[in-house]
Parts: C-alpha cells; structure tokens; sequence
C-alpha cells in the first residue's frame, strides 16, 4: 500500500513537472509569437507612415511651388508677364491643396482690390472661406486679417465682438500684433468693456516681444496714468526704447516731453529723426525751428524752414500748408492761396481769415467780395484774431453792393481783435 502511494505521487509530480515544462513552452511562444509578430505590424505601420509623410510633403512643396508661381504672375516679377486672372488660379489650386499661406493671400488680395477697386477674380465669399481655413490652421496674419474685416466691415457686416474673437486667438498664439492690437481694443472699449489695466498688460506681453509699438503705447499709459499709476520718467524711458528702434511715433512722443521740460536741443533732435522718416507732424515742428532760430538747436534758415514746411504739406499736414503759405504769400501769392485754401479745408481757420483777405484784395486770385465777406464774418464769430481786423475795417469803411458800413461794429471787433493779439503775446 505504501509502496502503491508513492508511486501514485511520483507520477502526479512527473504530471505536474511535464504541464509546468509545457505551459512555459506554450507561453514562450506566445511570446515569440507576439514579438514577431508585433515587429511585422510596426515595420509596416512605419512605411505606411513614411510613405504618408513623404506624400504629405510633397504635397506641401507642389501647393508652395503653385503659390510661388501665382506670386510671380500676380506682380509680374522674375521676369513673368503680369496676368492676375491666372495668378487667382494657382492661388486657388494651392490654397485647395491646404497650404495655410495661399488661403491667406487669397483673401489679404481680394481686401487690397476691393479697396482699391480694381478687377477681383474672386468672389466675396471664396475670400472670406479662405481666410477662414487659413485661421483654422493656426495662421496669426488670417487671423489679424479677420479682426480687421469685421472691425472696419470691409466684406462683412460691421462686428466689434467677432473682430476680438479672432484677435484673441491670434493673441493666444503669442503673436505680437495680435497681442498688442488685442490691447488697443480694450482701451478703446472695441467689442470688449474698456479696460485699462488689461490693455496695459497686453501692451507689455506684446513689448517682451520686441513689437516696437507697444513701447510707444505703453508710454503714452505712463504719460497720461492709464492701467498704470501716473510716471513721465517711465514714459520718457519707453518712448526712448522706441525711438531708438527708429519708430517715428515714439521720436516725436520724445520730442514732445522735450518741449514741455524745456530741453529744446533734445526736442530739435528727436523731431529731426522722425521729420527725415516722413512724419509730417515732425516736419512741421522741423520747420519751426528753422524758421525762429532757437539757441543750442539751429540758425535761423528760412529756405530750410520753407523746405521742412513743404515736405508737411505735400502730405496732407493743415498746419503745414497754412505755414508754408505764410513764408512764401510775399514771392508766390497764387502757390500761397493754393495752400491757404488746402489747409482751411481741412478746418485750419487762420488759413481761411488769409483765403478771405486775399479774396478781398485779389492777391493771388480773382477778387471775389462776396465770398471774402462770407468768410470772414464766419471766422470773425468764431473769434479768429485776423479776421476779426479783416471784418471790422471792412465795416468801417463798407463794400459798395456787398457789404453796408457799420462803424460801431466794426470798432468793436477791432477792439477785439486788438484784445486778443495782446492775450496770445502774453
């Protein structure tokens, strides 16, 4: 019986021994199985990945070889003659191919001919989806450009809210522009509640980003105490940063503290540097210097003063054109009227009491009573100093079928005008 037992248990444990030797021959093959296996499906999963790159890839370089080609059509460069209809094309089958840049251009070229009305060769609708597609992949100029549609209501409906959505995602980003006009928006209180603390916040994100006009912005916060407690040292200090990266805004804001610290010498230099950068602000102020002198700064120069004063004007500057006129009314009286004319249109009223004088007078155009006498009775309410003397001797002394004699009221505006010449020289 004992003899029975044993061998019954021997042969369990070889039964056992033999299970455990093929279940750890089973497992390792499974194993081996699974490895081999696995080594297959990654290898093939890999080239399939590798092929799919590679067509991604050369699909974005025959979408950017498009776009290259669309720009030269576009424009007419590298030698290629103009031809914008086929230019469209390229830029559509690039941008359908999904490159972010066509999308964009797409759109940026249908704003810029709209505006411009020239010939589009897309519609509205296919700019806007552009755009839109451009955005989607991420792209901070589609959506800035967006911001601006909906802001200006160039193709769209008018929308301050939508235009701070597609900002904020461009700030989100970390684009500079976006990020600094996101700030503007909420100064100005632009689809967003004004916030100044916010703006300013933004302003000095968009500054850590070396974006050159945030310095100006954050300047003008220290200047005037917006989002920030009131500091001038600081603003000299930002305006300073900007100015020596040749933004003419921050010369001039520069320039400006300058004048009111009374550092002239200073003043002359920062305004110099923008005037020669084409800030017609700054070419006005140039000019000023020229045409008194100031010690430490310039001699005076009347040529320099009349040259500064021309560059003003040509652009557009209403003070420029009215002091440009001032310095040449003696040698050219009709380039004198064209400017004094120029600058009263734009609501310059000393210019328009030298329009109705010379009206009167005939110097540099054809008398006219009539319109000399309208003027002049206008800018006279207004209290315009040289109108008023204008007016008034004209009352004393009447225009025969114009204008009836009314010494009282002429005395009394020369009064006036004799009251107000002394309050400016005090």
């Amino acid at each position: 019986m004992r003899i029975l037992l044993q061998s019954s248990i021997l042969i369990l444990a070889d039964n056992i021994k033999y299970k455990y030797m093929l279940m750890k021959r089973v497992i390792l093959f499974e194993i081996i199985f699974v490895f081999f296996f696995s080594s297959v499906f990654s290898q093939t999963r890999n080239q399939k990945t590798k092929v799919t790159t590679k067509q991604n890839i050369k699909k974005e370089s025959d979408a950017k070889l498009l776009y290259e080609q669309a720009c030269n059509l576009y424009d007419g460069t590298n030698g290629i003659f103009m031809d914008r209809e086929k230019a469209i094309s390229l830029y559509k089958q690039s941008a359908d191919m999904g490159y972010s840049v066509a999308q964009y251009e797409l759109g940026r070229l249908y704003i810029i001919a709209s505006d411009n009305n020239e010939q589009i060769h897309i519609t509205k609708e296919e700019a806007l989806d552009y755009l839109k597609k451009s955005a989607k992949q991420k792209n901070p100029k589609a959506l800035y450009a967006l911001h601006v549609i909906y802001s200006e209501g160039k193709i769209v409906p008018q929308d301050h809210s939508i235009a701070a959505y597609w900002l904020r995602l461009g700030a989100d980003l970390e684009d500079p522009t976006c990020i600094f006009c996101l700030g503007l928006i909420y100064q100005q209180g632009e689809g967003v509640e004004i916030n100044y603390q916010k703006a300013f916040d933004l302003f000095k994100k968009a500054a850590n980003l070396n974006h050159v006009a945030a310095y100006e912005m954050i300047g003008e916060c220290y200047l005037h105490g917006w989002g920030i407690e009131q500091n001038i040292n600081e603003a000299k200090q930002w305006f300073r940063k900007g100015a020596e990266k040749e933004n003419s805004d921050c010369q001039v804001a520069l320039a400006d503290i300058y004048v009111v610290v009374d550092d002239h010498p200073q003043a002359y230099y920062w305004y110099r540097k923008a005037a020669e950068q084409g800030d017609s602000y700054a070419q006005l102020k140039t000019g000023a210097y020229y045409a008194t002198g100031y010690k430490g700064c310039v001699e005076k120069d009347i040529n320099e003063a009349i040259k500064w004063y021309r560059k003003s004007a040509e652009q557009g500057n209403a003070n420029g054109q009215y002091h440009l006129a001032e310095h040449i009314k003696m040698d050219n009286p009709n380039e004198a009227f064209y400017w004094y004319k120029k600058a009263y249109e734009q609501g310059q009223l000393n210019a328009g009491a030298e329009l109705g004088i010379m009206l009167l007078a005939g110097k540099g155009c054809e008398k006219d009573y009539n319109k000399s006498v309208e003027i002049l009775e206008k800018l006279s309410e207004k209290g315009i100093n040289r109108a008023m003397e204008a007016y008034g001797t004209m009352l004393i002394y009447g225009i025969p079928g114009v204008l009836k004699k009314n010494k009282a009221k002429g005395k009394a505006l020369l009064h006036e005008a004799k009251k107000g010449k002394q309050y400016n020289e005090n």
